[in-house]
């Protein structure tokens, strides 16, 4: 979402005086799009290493609230292609931290009879997400229609900011939710011996996950 946000600002004409835009071409917003790419790799490697000695939930708590931080300075600042820069890397980073940690969170908080349903939901959780927040953003935007030049709308500098904002609260609810659920294993196959009569020392631990 935050990229698409950057792709508007950016290539907006500055001359127009709303408040932001730097009037580039496709060639000179491709450094900020690149510094996305590229901190979004380095996510996923960091998560990588670093899973072992830091729960998953910490990481993918911290990847969102690197989100919100980019997506709240950007809101800020508008005018300034290396700042964009700066901006564009903080959210890259923070999307590569939280969607290298999902995975290794469903390992590590579901018990294996039912990650992959788990993994099921989570995928239509995020794409429901996904589709959602542009239309609500872009339903903001165009709310704040400065002009329209040559049949393109132009967004005020207001509309941009509560355009930042709206995924950047998203972020942080999302980094509060993360830090605060203390997850844990429920031992279904040891619940389901003990309901049935069964104690749990004469359950198979080949069916224990």
């Amino acid at each position: 979402m935050e990229d698409g946000l950057h792709h508007v600002e950016a290539l907006s004409p500055a001359a127009l005086g709303l408040g932001y835009g730097l009037g580039l071409n496709a060639f000179g917003f491709a450094p900020i799009l690149a510094a996305f790419g590229i901190a979004l790799a380095v996510g996923g490697f960091i998560v990588g290493k670093l899973v072992r000695y830091i729960e998953a939930r910490m990481l993918l708590g911290l990847g969102l609230g690197l989100i919100g931080l980019g997506a709240v300075l950007a809101a800020v600042e508008h005018g300034n292609r290396g700042l964009l820069i700066v901006f564009a890397t903080l959210v890259g980073l923070g999307m590569g931290l939280g969607v290298s940690s999902v995975p290794n969170l469903v390992i590590a908080a579901v018990p294996a009879q039912v990650q992959a349903s788990v993994a099921s939901v989570i995928v239509v959780v995020t794409s429901t997400g996904s589709a959602v927040l542009p239309v609500v953003v872009f339903a903001v935007l165009n709310s704040h229609i400065a002009t329209v030049a040559q049949g393109h709308a132009l967004y005020s500098g207001s509309g941009m900011n509560l355009a930042f904002v709206i995924p950047a609260a998203c972020a942080f609810f999302g980094m509060v939710v993360a830090f605060a659920v203390r997850w844990r294993i429920r031992d279904f196959a040891a619940e389901a011996g003990v309901a049935d009569g069964e104690s749990i020392e004469d359950t198979d631990p080949a069916q224990v996950g």
